[in-house]
């Protein structure tokens, strides 16, 4: 483990009005999104949390390919916690 070098990355949306959680929830994806991009990352693991808000956050992945404000390589994937223990 110690010779993969892992390494953390954080987003923080903080100081946000509960009403503009998705927003914030949104530009925090983004961010680490186009930092993935930047590394040698292929897939990301979201939490799902129910259909509608999931098909949100797919939306929000397509848009950002056709702006190609992230790596056209990054798979991202959807999972209920209790199926992906690291979530």
């Amino acid at each position: 483990m110690a010779a993969l070098r892992p390494a953390g990355v954080v987003a923080l949306g903080t100081g946000m009005d509960l009403k503009c959680r998705e927003r914030a929830r949104r530009k925090c994806m983004e961010r680490l999104l186009w930092d993935f991009g930047n590394r040698a990352v292929v897939e990301v693991c979201f939490e799902s949390r129910n259909a509608v808000l999931d098909a949100a956050d797919k939306k929000l992945i397509d848009v950002l390919r056709i702006r190609h404000a992230i790596a056209p390589r990054l798979r991202a994937v959807w999972a209920p916690a209790v199926q992906e223990p690291l979530i």
